[in-house]
C-alpha cells in the first residue's frame, strides 16, 4: 500500500515538473497520469543509466526526466491528430 502511494506522488510531482520545464498548460490528473507513465519510463533509464544509490532524489530526477519523454512523445502525437 505504501509503495503505491509512494509511486503515485513520485509521478504526481515529476508530471507537474515535466509540464513546468515543457511550459505545458494541462489539467493536475493528466499530469499525474503523464507522470506516473513517466516514472515507469524513468525507473527503466534508470535500471540502464544504474542510479540506484539514490533513493529519493535519483527516482525524482528519473521520473521527471521519463515524464518529459513522454510529454515531448505525447505532444507529437496529438499534433499528428490534428
Amino acid at each position: 500500500m505504501f509503495s503505491l502511494v509512494y509511486f503515485l506522488v513520485i509521478g504526481l510531482v515529476a508530471g507537474l515538473l515535466a509540464a513546468r520545464v515543457m511550459n505545458v498548460d494541462q489539467p493536475w490528473y493528466m499530469s499525474m497520469l503523464i507522470g506516473m507513465v513517466g516514472a515507469i519510463v524513468g525507473g527503466v533509464l534508470g535500471l540502464i543509466v544504474d542510479i540506484r544509490n539514490i533513493p529519493l532524489l535519483g527516482e525524482l530526477v528519473m521520473a521527471t526526466l521519463g515524464a518529459i519523454l513522454c510529454l515531448w512523445a505525447w505532444s507529437i502525437y496529438s499534433s499528428r491528430k490534428r
